[in-house]
Parts: structure tokens; sequence; C-alpha cells
């Protein structure tokens, strides 16, 4: 494709390492989502807690064992950064309101010193934090908030990745990785699958990511990512409670949601059907190879949703 793009990214949990890299074609003339075409897809298992080794570094470091694998997976990629797609239980993840229009250094520094709060970091010193804009809503005395998901992980992730990722950025400064929240991630797989189709009024999107004992939420209005949440939620009525409080502590309506995805490391057609019986819906695999229109044989849609979030991280 003339003047495409390549993202590259991983996605990390418990001895396994996801890879996709992705070529982003330019926008056509009518404007519309850039088409896609999927350059690699695949996963490596380690005989070590990768994500532990890499996120929490509570043993041996093994960053040179992974700074390998990624060099070989990723060899001759034309990606300038690897996006590092990230549970929300591995860092500080959070929504923010700020007021519409406040200037863009000044909402940074709010953010910064948030973030700072709930990491139990030094307001006073820099805190390196990814900032999103989410959505707009409109209070109720007319004025309007933006809100914003922030992530942040400490400097010494960042310096593990910067190891890791090296050899992606040969510009003097320039940052080898970013980090992308699994929750957003998986909103934009389903922006993409859904498109942004002019329904009156927009039905909401609720896409559950099962790992173990932890299920992450991602809601969407419609194709937009509207929050993300994650619980310690390992049985199946665990599940459908945390998901009916989410929606109860954001004003949804059980009835407004009209569609409902799994994904995730241990999803499958069993996994949380209490979430089913409280929305009236059955839970589909967010497969993102639809996202290409791929030709999917006889593999298992639920193992092809495990992919979800390293796709999802390059579609952002």
């Amino acid at each position: 494709m003339d003047g495409s793009k390549f993202r590259a990214g991983v996605e990390i949990y418990g001895r396994v390492m996801r890879y996709a890299e992705v070529e982003v074609g330019p926008r056509g003339a009518t404007g519309g989502a850039p088409p896609l075409r999927l350059v690699r897809l695949g996963a490596c298992d380690f005989d070590f807690d990768v994500a532990e080794a890499l996120l929490d570094l509570a043993g041996p470091t093994h960053l040179d064992t992974v700074s390998t694998a990624i060099r070989e997976i990723f060899d001759g990629s034309k990606a300038e950064a690897l996006r590092a797609v990230v549970h929300p239980w591995n860092g500080t993840s959070f929504f923010s309101p700020l007021p519409e229009g406040m200037p863009p250094s000044e909402r940074f520094e709010q953010l910064r010193q948030e973030a700072a709060m709930l990491s139990d970091a030094s307001v006073a010193r820099p805190v390196r934090v990814k900032a999103t804009p989410v959505r707009i809503e409109t209070l109720s005395d007319g004025r309007q908030a933006h809100w914003h998901h922030v992530l942040r992980l400490s400097d010494s992730v960042h310096a593990r990745f910067d190891h890791v990722a090296r050899h992606f950025s040969e510009a003097e400064g320039a940052r080898a990785h970013e980090f992308v929240d699994t929750t957003g991630a998986a909103a934009a797989v389903v922006g993409r699958l859904l498109g942004a189709k002019d329904e009156d009024p927009m039905p909401y999107v609720l896409a559950l990511g099962v790992y173990g004992d932890r299920t992450e939420y991602a809601l969407c209005r419609g194709a937009t990512w509207y929050f993300g949440h994650h619980a310690e939620a390992g049985a199946l009525e665990d599940g459908a409670y945390f998901g009916a409080a989410l929606l109860d502590r954001l004003g949804v309506e059980r009835s407004e949601v009209g569609h409902l995805f799994l994904y995730g490391e241990d999803a499958d057609p069993d996994a949380l059907s209490g979430i089913e019986d409280l929305l009236g819906l059955e839970a589909n695999p967010l497969n993102p190879l639809a996202v290409f229109r791929l030709a999917q044989g006889g593999t298992d849609p639920f193992v092809l949703a495990s992919y979800a979030p390293v796709i999802g991280a390059l579609l952002r």
C-alpha cells in the first residue's frame, strides 16, 4: 500500500506473549476507516512468567531472552515502535472527566497529578502517563466534560520495554515502545466490527475479557469506547454481578446493551453464561480476524478471540 504505515504489538499474560503486525493504508478520498492488512500473527510460550519479568520483576529479569524473541519475531518489520498492550491490573488505569476546552498543558498536568496520587508516586516528580480522549458528556447544567483514559506504568517498566524493544527505533531520542490498555484495544476491535452505524439511539456494546480469576469489561457506545474496568470475577455469578454493577454505576439500562462479546485467555462458551442471562443476549467471540475479512478455517473462534487485545492495540 503506497503511503501505508506498519504497526507492531505484543500482549503478555502469564507465560504467553501474543504478537501481531498490521499494515495500515492511507484513507481514501471518501474518508472512512483506512484499509488494513495483517502482516503477522502468532504467540510464543516461555518457560518463565514473561508478564512477571516485564511488569512485576519479582524474580530474574529474563530481559535478554525476551528481547531476542521480539527481535526474531519482528525480523524485517517496518514498524517504528512496539505497542505493548497491558491489562489494567498491571498498572494504574482510570478514567477522568475534565472541562471541555481546558488548555492542553493544564489538562495533562491535572491527569499527571491524578495518576501520581493513584499510584502512590510523588506528585512533585515527573510521572509518565498516556492520556487518551474518549468521549464528551453533556452535564445536566449544559456544560461539557471531556472524559479521558489515563494509563501509567512505573519508570522501571518503561526501562525494561526500552530494553526489549530498543531495535525498533533508530531515531535518537525516539521512544521505541508505547503502552495500550487492553479494554481500549478490545473496544477498537468492536469499533471496526460494528462500524459507525447511524442508529438512534446507539446501542451499548459490552465486551468481556476472561483471564483466570479476573474479568475485564470494555463498554462501548456504538463503535466508541465508553468505559473500561476490571474485577476479581472468577465465578460465573461474579462476572454477571460486576457487569451489572458497572452498568448501574454508569446509569446504563440493561435493555440498552445491544451486543455482547467475549475475549481473553480463558474465554469459552460457558465462561460467563450469567451475563448472558442478565442481558438476555448471546455472547459472541470477539474475533479480530473478521476485521481483515480473512478465512478462519476450522479454528475455534474463542481461540481467535484471545488475539483481540494485541490486534486492537494496532487499530487505535
